[in-house]
């Protein structure tokens, strides 16, 4: 994918420390890629999920913005949560923030948690999301209010919405516990 995209894009990519950097780099070296030419963020507080819940989008003026949702991990860092989430664990759910900082862009907040696993767009306002997975992470949000906030946050005109998951998803015992008591009304 990277060689793919190198010569068209900038990339950026996210490690969690200096020797994951280096790592990378050698990795990425040996398939003859120009690791000058890409920019390395250290971020302890990373995951590999950061593509699951960074969202962009363009106001009216063209200008770029970052969208922060609330990430609940899978829903295990629901407020519900027991035991209760750490200072620590919450670090990892607040990428949008440290992102926005970095680039000098402004941030749309929300109160609605969306995961990328959940959420899927064509670009052009249309949106697919997971029901499932939208009224888990929002037990006290109704559909209409979900859409509501998919639509002032993302700029969605259409949403289609999925009643259940990937089956792929349940085979998984650290993401079956997310469906587990998932009850839609």
């Amino acid at each position: 994918m990277v060689k793919a995209l190198q010569p068209h894009v900038k990339l950026t990519m996210n490690v969690a420390s200096e020797s994951t950097k280096a790592k990378a780099r050698m990795f990425l070296a040996a398939d003859q890629i120009n690791v000058d030419d890409i920019e390395f963020v250290i971020d302890l507080f990373i995951d590999y999920n950061v593509r699951d819940y960074v969202m962009f989008v363009k106001d009216e003026a063209d200008k770029l913005h970052v969208v922060d949702f609330v990430d609940t991990n899978y829903g295990r860092l629901l407020p519900s949560a027991n035991p209760p989430v750490t200072e620590f664990q919450k670090k990892f759910g607040q990428c949008e923030e440290r992102l926005a900082e970095r680039l000098r862009l402004p941030l749309v907040t929300s109160e609605f948690a969306c995961e990328g696993s959940g959420i899927d767009t064509n670009g052009r306002g249309t949106f697919l999301i997971i029901e499932e997975m939208a009224l888990q992470r929002n037990p006290t949000k109704t559909r209409a209010r979900i859409e509501g906030e998919l639509q002032r946050t993302l700029g969605a005109r259409k949403i289609i919405q999925r009643a259940l998951g990937l089956i792929e998803d349940r085979r998984f015992p650290q993401w079956a516990a997310c469906y587990r008591n998932s009850t839609l009304p």
